[in-house]
């Protein structure tokens, strides 16, 4: 945030066209690591405290100009009440809006495309994109089954390690959110390989 408000100062006492030799001069710093430090100066000039809690990366796609404002505004909502801040969930929200308004741009340049056509070109189209369609109805279908597979997968996980842990589920609670999940399960991983390893040549130890 320092930085970013820095910068600010100094390309305006720069002036037009300076400011981009300037950087590269003085920092070897590229024009776009200035501009997210700009733009997360500017957007989070009210709150500078919610950059203390995300990722930059998150801060930056978050302060970008083709982030939507509403996305923007809930995120501070939900830091002002206090919850939990999930920089997966949002990336993931903004990357998929940006998604959304890149194919409703391709939709309408289709349109506008087909609307010089003749006719009968026209129904052509018409009816391969009704083809295209069913297509992503039957993608999107198959997503959303193992979606919904994975989070049931998850609920079982879940009930299946409150009923292992016990009264030790608040203390397995704390040791999770102090490390990254991913690493658990790289962890566990790794055991159930020496285990295995050790159960294999406990049997070649016997046939011997």
């Amino acid at each position: 945030m320092e930085t970013g408000n820095d910068l600010i100062l100094m390309k305006k006492k720069l002036g037009h066209g300076m400011f981009g030799a300037w950087i590269e001069a003085e920092f070897g710093m590229s024009d776009r690591t200035a501009q997210n430090y700009m733009r997360a100066a500017e957007t989070f000039a009210d709150k500078p405290e919610i950059v203390s809690v995300l990722p930059p990366i998150t801060v930056y796609a978050l302060a970008a100009k083709s982030t939507p404002d509403d996305i923007r505004t809930d995120v501070i909502a939900r830091f002002d009440a206090g919850q939990r801040l999930n920089a997966r969930e949002i990336v993931a929200r903004i990357d998929e809006t940006r998604r959304t308004k890149q194919e409703e741009s391709k939709r309408d340049a289709r349109k506008r495309k087909v609307a010089k056509l003749p006719p009968e070109d026209q129904a052509k189209f018409e009816k391969a994109e009704a083809r295209r369609a069913r297509g992503q109805e039957a993608i999107e279908a198959e997503i959303n089954r193992l979606r919904e597979e994975r989070e049931r997968a998850a609920e079982d996980t879940a009930l299946f390690l409150a009923e292992r842990l016990g009264d030790d589920l608040p203390r397995f609670m704390e040791m999770l959110k102090a490390s990254n999940v991913w690493d658990v399960v790289s962890a566990l991983r790794s055991l159930d390989s020496k285990d295995n390893a050790a159960e294999n040549a406990k049997d070649v130890a016997l046939v011997e």
